[in-house]
This record gives C-alpha cells, structure tokens and sequence, in this order.
C-alpha cells in the first residue's frame, strides 16, 4: 500500500559519467532503485551509471540529442522494468 512518505522527494547528489549531479526523485522510486541495486549486486552509483548509458545511446539511436532530464529518464527506466 503506499504511503505519504512514498511521495516525498529525495534529492541525492551522485557523480556520473558526466560529472556530478542531483537528483530528486520520490522516495518510492529511491527504494525501488536500492532493490535493483542489491539484487543485482552493483553500488547505486554503478546502476545509476548504466541507466545514464543505456538512456544516451536509446536517444542517440533515435537520432535525439543526448541532454535528457535524468530524473524522468529514471522514472521511465524503473517502470519499464517493473513492467518486465
């Protein structure tokens, strides 16, 4: 069931490929990310990191431009995952 606190946004700040960044996301998504993290056995940084890439070159075959909002980009990539 969720809760109030599944809506709170967290920000973290990370460092990417790209440098150092942060990130807000609601909590809910955090937690989700921390159980993809730990079943696969990767750091978040590691996850985070391969989410960027997969997002970069998912654009670069459509011919977008690179830039995205990575915050949207990994509400997408986690619920497109779940869907799996």
């Amino acid at each position: 069931m969720v809760s109030h606190q599944d809506f709170e946004r967290v920000s973290r700040q990370v460092r990417l490929t790209r440098g150092r960044t942060t990130i807000s996301l609601e909590r809910i998504y955090w937690q989700e990310l921390e159980d993809i993290a730990h079943l696969s056995g990767w750091p978040m940084r590691r996850l985070l990191i391969a989410i960027e890439r997969e997002c970069q070159n998912a654009l670069s075959n459509e011919g977008k431009k690179s830039r995205f909002n990575f915050s949207s980009a990994l509400r997408v990539w986690v619920l497109d995952r779940r869907r799996r």
